[in-house]
């Protein structure tokens, strides 16, 4: 991005703060360091407060997360308020709702450059009134789009194919987030130390099998195929161990997964003993060191699940479902495995795969971190920001 007399002003909408603070923080950084002013509107949650420590403006606004809410007007309303009062250069809009709403708003406040950062559609989802609920919703917001960032290849072919986008309008950024930091995501720099007394917190044993996941503990990260498939590893397996990263924010609708998981390993007496939850946890490097393999079994809506470059930049070989976000992330075989969604039995095999196969898992987490390096650092995905940023500012006469 160019340096400017005039400061290009820039709003990111994310429909949690937590999104803010983890997902679009690298980008805002980058483009604060570029001398954008850059803010952030979210809805309430637990990541305000670490937003706010980043240094960025952040205006709550209650932004529902369903389809259909009788809240979208006023959210809408919100926004437009905002939007018109402080002359935005650019409304970036991340999240599915949150983008609809953001865009409505922009477009009626007379934004110039409106973009769409596309995360993860609902466009292939078993229920056929999310998806044509989704693809309306979409194609009307997609009038009032300058820009539209994908961050998986299917979806940048999809919105095409379906008339939201046209190919000129979009840029497939390969990955999730603002990219990975591979500089901080490397295990030459872990610090020994750090490692014992995480071994000791968590009584872990070197020799222990590790799996691990990092996430929202929602059933549509695939949660409960998880733990039935390590309920028969551990049959084979005696010294595996589970490492469970992550919990349940106060604003996801799944509210009741986290509680039956527990149950779920309460009723069987060798869970009990292997699967270990952390709650969330800010020392992620550290953590993902620990493990032999990064499992993240989500549902059709994951459009890239950073853990997974995240474990590639570490070394570690991962195992998702064949998803858009897995598909992208890992190649089969070389940097992971891929199984299919839902399937707890394909989930085993994998797992055991990798377990019993030291140097298979090593080999791909070679490769893992060459892809990382290559395709995931958060310097090269923000060169394709800011090279459409750039242009699109020239085009409108802004810089």
């Amino acid at each position: 991005m160019k340096e400017t007399n005039k400061k290009i002003k820039v709003l990111h909408i994310v429909a949690d703060p937590m999104s803010g603070a983890l997902l679009v923080a690298p980008i805002a950084r980058r483009q604060a360091e570029c001398g954008y002013s850059v803010e952030f509107a979210c809805s309430l949650g637990e990541y305000v407060d670490k937003l706010k420590a980043l240094g960025f403006p952040v205006t709550i606004i209650p932004l529902a997360r369903q389809l259909i809410a009788l809240s979208h007007l006023s959210g809408i309303y919100q926004l437009w308020q905002l939007i018109r009062r402080n002359h935005y250069d650019v409304v970036h809009t991340h999240n599915a709702v949150s983008s609809f709403l953001g865009r409505i708003a922009a477009a009626l406040a007379g934004t110039p450059i409106i973009i769409y950062h596309l995360r993860g559609s609902r466009w292939d989802s078993p229920s056929w009134i999310t998806r044509e609920i989704s693809i309306l919703a979409d194609r009307i917001a997609g009038y009032l789009t300058t820009h539209t960032f994908t961050i998986n290849s299917s979806d940048a072919k999809e919105i095409v194919r379906l008339g939201i986008a046209k190919e000129s309008q979009v840029t497939c950024l390969h990955c999730g987030s603002g990219g990975v930091d591979t500089q901080r995501f490397d295990r030459q720099k872990i610090n020994s130390t750090t490692q014992e007394l995480l071994r000791k917190e968590f009584s872990i044993q070197k020799s222990d099998f590790v799996a691990g996941f990092i996430g929202r503990i929602v059933r549509e990260k695939g949660v409960f195929e998880l733990i039935e498939a390590f309920g028969e590893v551990i049959n084979q397996i005696n010294d595996a161990k589970l490492l469970i990263i992550g919990g349940v924010l106060a604003s996801d609708r799944d509210s009741n997964t986290f509680e039956q998981i527990k149950e779920m390993i309460s009723m069987n007496e060798k869970l009990k003993e292997k699967v270990i939850f952390t709650g969330f946890r800010s020392e992620i490097p550290e953590l993902i060191y620990l493990m032999d393999v990064v499992i993240l079994p989500s549902y059709y809506q994951e459009g890239f699940g950073m853990v997974l470059a995240e474990a590639a930049s570490m070394a570690k070989p991962a195992i998702a479902t064949n998803s858009k976000g897995g598909r992208e992330a890992i190649i089969s075989g070389k940097t992971g495995l891929l199984v299919s969604i839902g399937d707890a039995k394909a989930l085993k095999d994998a797992i055991l795969q990798l377990a019993l196969n030291p140097e298979l898992r090593n080999k791909m987490g070679k490769a893992a971190r060459q892809r990382a390096v290559e395709c995931f650092d958060e310097t090269i995905v923000f060169e394709k920001i800011k090279k459409e940023y750039d242009y699109l500012l020239e085009e409108k006469g802004l810089q």
